[in-house]
This record gives C-alpha cells, sequence and structure tokens, in this order.
C-alpha cells in the first residue's frame, strides 16, 4: 500500500459545492472544505471559529422587524450610526447603545417607508446628510444636526427633472403670472387619485411665442421710458427707473430684484421680470382640466393673456412615480429608475444636488446643469442600482449592465459628452451592492448569484464573474442583504431568505474567493427553525480600528418570539489575552470587581447560556430574573449563547500507485493538526467519535485558565480503512481554535 503524506496547508477555498466532490484537478479543491459552519477562512489560508455576538438592545416592535442602514459621517472614531429603521420610524446606534434623549427614552425619527419598503430603499450620504429614495415615495433626506437631533424630510427639487416637451397638442391657460394661479387644460389631463395624482407636479410653461411688439432687446446708449420692456440673453426686463434716460453699456443679466446698467440715476434700472420659461407647482386639484398651482419661477408675462402651447410635466410626481436608485458622481446626485421612466437617468447641477434643470434662467442648457440619459436596449430594463466607478456610474438593470460615462474621455459629464454602454447582459437584483477595492459586488436578478463587475482592459468593458460558481448551493436560500467589512478579515456578509447567515473572504489580487456558513447560538422554535439573521450592515467600531457587522435577529427566548439589534465582536485580535475571548451570541461582558452574580441578562431570561469566567469555561447557567450565579467570583465574565465551530474537509486526493486515491480503500494513521493559539478542538472521522486535540496540561490547576497553545499536536487516528478520508475538525468550547494546517500519513490501497 503506497504511503503517502499529504499537506491541507490552505482552506481559503471555503466551502465547496458537493457538485465539485470530485473535481480533485481543481486548485480549489485543495484548499477547499465540504463543510464550513461558524469558522472563518482567513486570506492567508488558514481558519478561525466565529467570535461572538454583543447584545445591544431589543428592536421597537418585536413581532414585526427592522432594518438596518449604516450611517458614517467619517471613519474617525465615534462617527459611526447604526439605524433601525422599522414601520415610519428611525432609531440610532452609537458606541455600541441606543442613541437616548433621556434615560430608556430612545430617539426617535419618523420616516414614509414601510418595513416592507425598506429592502429596496436606496441611499447614499454625503457628510451629515442621507439622501433616501424609493419608487413610491418623494425623493428625503435624513440629516444630523447632533448625536440626538436628528430630521427626516421629503425633497422636491424645484427646478427639473421635467418630461419631453407634450405633444398632444393640449394647451396650458395660466390665470397670472406669479404667485397662487390656475392652470386650465384645453382637454382632460391633470389626474387626482389620492397619492397617485398631479398634486407635487411640477409643470414648466415656455413663451414660445413671444410679442416683440411689446418687447425690443436692450442697447446700449437708447432713450428707454417708463412701461417699457427688454429682453436680453433669454431674460425678460421691465424698466424700474430712469424714464427718459438713456441706456449705460452695462447689460442687465441679474435673476432678481433691480439693477442699473449704468451710472446710478444717470442711465436707467431694469427689474428682471421673468425668464421665457416658468415653472409652477400644483397644489389643488379640481377637475381634470383644472388645478391650482404656485408659481417657483415667474412665467412669462405674455402668458398671461394667451395660452402656452409649449410645456412640459414634471418626471417625478404621484402619478409617475419617483426614482429608485441613487449615487454621487462627479459631485452631482444621481437619482434613475422611476415606474414611468425605469430606464431613464438623472444627474444634478454640480455641487447644487437639488437643481435637476437642464437650462439656466435665461433657458440655455449649460455643461455643469443636470442632464438626462435614457438606457437603449432592446427592451426597458428598470435601473435597480447604480454605483461610481472608475470613468462612469456603473448601471444594474433588470435585464443588463450599463456604464453611463463620458463619450469622450478626460471630459466631465455633459448633456453633449454622456452615453450608455452596454457590459454585461446576466441581469441584476434590488440589492445595493458593494464596493470592494476596483470591484463592485452585486447580486443577479436570480437572488442566488453574486457577481463581481471589474473592469477588463483586455476587452475594454466591464466583466460579470460569478462568485458563486464554485459554491452554489451557498446562496440557494436567495441573498436579501450584504454588507462588506474591510477590517479584519476582508468579508462581505450576507443574509438570506430562509435566515442563515453566510460569509465570502473576498481577496481579489489574491485570488481568494471562500465561503463559509454561520449558525448563531441559541435554541429554535417549537418546530426547530434556528435563531435567523432578517438584516445586516457594517461601520467601523467606536475607535476604528475594525469594521463591525450588525444584525437583526429573530430569536425564541423563554417561549417567545423576540428580535434583537446585535454586532459581532471582532475586537479580540488572534493573538490577544485569552481573559478576552468572546465566542458567545447574543451576550454581554461583565468586567469589574469579582463576583459571583452576573446580571443584565434580561434579555436571554430563561435560557441556558455558556460562561467564560476569567479565561476558562465555566460550566452552563440558567438565567432567573436577569442574573446568573457563578460557581466563584470572577472579574471578566463574558455570558451568552454558544454554537459549535465545525469543518471537514475535502475527500483526500494523495495519489495511489497507479494514480489517484479517489474511490479507493484507504487508511488514514495520524493526523497533525498545526494550530495558533488554540485551546481545545475535537478531530475525528465525520462518520465517528472524536478525539479531542488540545488537552488540559496535568500540572495546571482546573481552576485556572488554560493557556493558548501554537504548533503542532499529533492525533492517533483510531479509525480503519474507508473510501472518503475525510477529517472533521469541531471546537465545541467558547474558546479561540485557530487552525493553519493538516498534515496526514495516509496508506492507499490500489
Amino acid at each position: 500500500m503506497p504511503k503517502a503524506s499529504p499537506g491541507l496547508v490552505s482552506f481559503n477555498g471555503g466551502e465547496l459545492s458537493p457538485l465539485l466532490d470530485g473535481r480533485v484537478d481543481l486548485d480549489r479543491y485543495g484548499a477547499g472544505l465540504s463543510e464550513c459552519v461558524n469558522f472563518i477562512p482567513l486570506p492567508q489560508g488558514g481558519l478561525r471559529n466565529r467570535p461572538g455576538t454583543k447584545f445591544v438592545a431589543e428592536i421597537k416592535d418585536s413581532t414585526t422587524g427592522a432594518w438596518l442602514l449604516p450611517f458614517m459621517y467619517s471613519s474617525d472614531p465615534g462617527q459611526s450610526f447604526m439605524l433601525e429603521a422599522g414601520t415610519n420610524y428611525f432609531r440610532y446606534f452609537k458606541n455600541h447603545a441606543a442613541v437616548e434623549s433621556a434615560p430608556a427614552t430612545p430617539v426617535e425619527e419618523t420616516h414614509d417607508y414601510t418595513l416592507s419598503e425598506l429592502p429596496t430603499v436606496a441611499y447614499v450620504q454625503s457628510a451629515d446628510v442621507m439622501y433616501l429614495a424609493h419608487n413610491a415615495h418623494t425623493l428625503a433626506t435624513l440629516s444630523r444636526t447632533s448625536d440626538t437631533n436628528w430630521t427626516y424630510g421629503s425633497i422636491s427639487p424645484v427646478t427639473g427633472p421635467f418630461l419631453d416637451e407634450d405633444t398632444s397638442g393640449i394647451t396650458l391657460t395660466a390665470s397670472g403670472v406669479t404667485g397662487s394661479v390656475t392652470l386650465t387644460a384645453s382637454s382632460a389631463y391633470f389626474v387626482d387619485t389620492a397619492a397617485a395624482g398631479h398634486i407635487g407636479s411640477l409643470f414648466l410653461l415656455w413663451a414660445s411665442d413671444i410679442d416683440v411688439s411689446a418687447l425690443q432687446p436692450w442697447e446700449p446708449d437708447v432713450t428707454y421710458a417708463a412701461g417699457d420692456r427688454v429682453y436680453y440673453n433669454g431674460r425678460i426686463y421691465l424698466l424700474a427707473d430712469g424714464d427718459g434716460n438713456n441706456s449705460g453699456t452695462v447689460p442687465p443679466t441679474h435673476e432678481e430684484g433691480s439693477r442699473w446698467d449704468g451710472k446710478e440715476g444717470t442711465n436707467v434700472q431694469w427689474a428682471f421680470e421673468s425668464s421665457f420659461y416658468g415653472i409652477a407647482v400644483v397644489t389643488a386639484f379640481t377637475s381634470s382640466t383644472i388645478v391650482t398651482a404656485t408659481v417657483l419661477q415667474r412665467l412669462p408675462v405674455s402668458l398671461a393673456t394667451k395660452a402656452c402651447t409649449r410645456w412640459a410635466e414634471g418626471a417625478w410626481n404621484g402619478l409617475r412615480k419617483w426614482p429608485g436608485a441613487l449615487c454621487f458622481y462627479q459631485d452631482r446626485l444621481v437619482a434613475a429608475g422611476s415606474f414611468y421612466q425605469p430606464d431613464t437617468i438623472w444627474t444634478s447641477a454640480t455641487g447644487d444636488y437639488l437643481n435637476f434643470g437642464p437650462r439656466d434662467s435665461s433657458g440655455l442648457v449649460a455643461a455643469d446643469l443636470a442632464l438626462t440619459v435614457t438606457v437603449s436596449s432592446q427592451q426597458v430594463n428598470k435601473v435597480l442600482w447604480m454605483r461610481p466607478d472608475g470613468g462612469g456610474i456603473l448601471c444594474g438593470t433588470v435585464g443588463n449592465e450599463f456604464l453611463i460615462a463620458p463619450a469622450t474621455n478626460g471630459e466631465g459629464l455633459s448633456q453633449s459628452n454622456i452615453r450608455a454602454i452596454p457590459q454585461t447582459a446576466y441581469g441584476s437584483a434590488a440589492i445595493q451592492p458593494v464596493q470592494v477595492g476596483g470591484a463592485t459586488l452585486y447580486v443577479q436578478r436570480s437572488l442566488a448569484k453574486l457577481r463581481e463587475a471589474i473592469y477588463d482592459f483586455s476587452s475594454d468593458r466591464y466583466s460579470g464573474r460569478d462568485l458563486t460558481i464554485l459554491s452554489e448551493h451557498i446562496t440557494r436560500h436567495g441573498i436579501v442583504q450584504m454588507a462588506y467589512a474591510q477590517e479584519p478579515h476582508n468579508i462581505v456578509w450576507m443574509c438570506l431568505g430562509d435566515g442563515s447567515l453566510i460569509g465570502l473572504t473576498y481577496d481579489r489580487e489574491n485570488e481568494i474567493t471562500g465561503w463559509h456558513r454561520h449558525v448563531l447560538g441559541g435554541a429554535g422554535d417549537a418546530e426547530g427553525n434556528p435563531p435567523e439573521v432578517e438584516s445586516v450592515a457594517v461601520i467601523p467600531s467606536p475607535d476604528a480600528t475594525q469594521d463591525e457587522l450588525w444584525l437583526v435577529v429573530k430569536r425564541y427566548i423563554d417561549g417567545q418570539t423576540v428580535r434583537y439589534v446585535e454586532y459581532l465582536d471582532m475586537s479580540r485580535g488572534m493573538g490577544g489575552d485569552i481573559v478576552d475571548s468572546y465566542f458567545v451570541d447574543c451576550g454581554i461582558t461583565y468586567d469589574g470587581a469579582a463576583t459571583d452574580t452576573i446580571t443584565g441578562l434580561d434579555h436571554l431570561e430563561g435560557e441556558t447560556v455558556q460562561v467564560v469566567a476569567d479565561g476558562t469555561a465555566h460550566p452552563d447557567c440558567t438565567v432567573s430574573g436577569g442574573s446568573i450565579t457563578l460557581n466563584a467570583e470572577y472579574s471578566l465574565v463574558h455570558a451568552g449563547l454558544f454554537a459549535d465551530a465545525s469543518i471537514v474537509t475535502m475527500k483526500i486526493e494523495a495519489g495511489s500507485a497507479t494514480g489517484t486515491a479517489q474511490g479507493k480503500r484507504k487508511k488514514i494513521e495520524r493526523v497533525i493538526a498545526r494550530v495558533y493559539n488554540s485551546i481545545g478542538g475535537k478531530a475525528g472521522s465525520p462518520d465517528g467519535n472524536l478525539d479531542g486535540l488540545l488537552k488540559r496540561d496535568s500540572a495546571s490547576p482546573m481552576s485556572a485558565a488554560v493557556l493558548p497553545y501554537s504548533g503542532d499536536t499529533v492525533l492517533t487516528w483510531p479509525y480503519g480503512h474507508e473510501t472518503a478520508g475525510q477529517i472533521k475538525i469541531v471546537q465545541d468550547q467558547p474558546l479561540p481554535f485557530n487552525l493553519l494546517a493538516l498534515f496526514v500519513d495516509v496508506n492507499t490501497k490500489d
């Protein structure tokens, strides 16, 4: 029987699909696992068991649920908040605690969204202002004035955007040019169906046939009299002072108030009256032909006496709905994906995020004003998400992925320098993507595939590599939300439709993609359903040294369904002090004078909790009256719910005298596990008993913490011949276990 000693020196391939069980030819096979639960594959190749989650608070209404949104003013310490969003409310967390206006009084702000709408609310942030978009609601902002002072409010751009000019032949007649006016349509046009009508809609009215007999162009050194009107550069002015005087040499260009065109008292003072177009917003509905409107930009005076034949309706209103996707690009706020124009993208003016008008007050299109572009394809595909990426805006639609970019490289976007370029045709889901370095990771339309959009120089377009191809079973229940934690291990965290929590260790530069599954500690419900993760988000830790994963977890505590906000505590590094080891979920930490009574566990009333006291595993305790009693006094105690961590290797491929070892009987004689700063752990066959790997030294007092071990430990394999040749490793204690490699002595029979 040929003897071999293969080394399993990397596990960062993560959990592989059962469909790869025979692909020993793949490089990833040697670094992969057939099971990876509550272990995190590290970019360096090893594994660490997942640290635990800390309890923060119960959500406002545990019977319904909540959604998490990150709010980061900056990455500096103490400048990040986690938002709990439920039906029509926001609550806030900072420094691992609820933001309160008074003890036990959380700060709360109302908003327009229901819980079912929150997963499709798009959001982007600029300093202390978060912009939010949803197809069923007006654009909105959430602003922070102080930690306890937050304001949510709808925003309605007053300068656009607008639909194309009407071609139906309907005319609009205004009863005046300023203030509150009546707009009368020549045929039925206006709609009023509660929130799905024209109330709040903008209308742009052009003076397409200005009566030039009542106007004259402004010119220098011309005698003007009271009542004279002039036009200059698309604006109309009324003589305000200087009756009978000659005009000066400074043409009127102002857009409000009055200005002299030369020397005061000698030349002429002109009052700005209007442009060649004006804007009004509908405030009340009378009938399908009559509405009341407020003039936002004064209408041309000629429209006071004649019908307007050239007009356009606002692109966003209750009838046409609002954008559902947002991003920032080149200091513009970019919106897209309304129901009425699903494949249209609008940008604001540069540096003026609420100005979506493409024209200045004179009616001229300017390069730094708003832009509109429609994605052209064989079918109308709704824009679901956008991300700034390199030289353009990467857009995910139902059927395709596009890049909105300048037509001429090196120049900024403008109406004459913009194009939509097809990239891939996989189709996207309405889930906010994450940016990881130069890649945008997005969910495919089916919800079961995660793709990587990154620019490929050889094809001069963005690729869409499937990151789930080797682990397609991991995401089969559909991705619901995802967030990226760069520090410390480059992990994209996701929750699935069945409440599962999964992670992807992703380091593109080193070609690392390793999937892992996580089961949170805690008993399930009467049907055996485990705790469910319903939302995930990431913000920097209070000291800004790492990125923290926050979760909304549906749990079953003392016979009741509850939903808690928790965060993954990775504050202890892999080489940290053993007393800081935190590997329980939904738990708390006591750090103070030595005591045998730990309080603050009301949220786990009636539950059996696992305890680590001064660095050693303590017998389980049952929470009663919100507290537990220990067997002695301890000063640093972690208490919470624990779940085992386990891995199973792929079937060993060590070769044989006649080729492969697959399908042949083999006997593992010895396993050497190389570990780092670890305690405990068990190993064995997936179908057999597990033996301890790291045991307490007989000379160590039972009352003292076990010192973590780094190095090799040898396990004599107690099993006979088998075909698979797989090894299972389990950590069944709430203590650190970091596996670096496995070295196996195996005999294979031909």
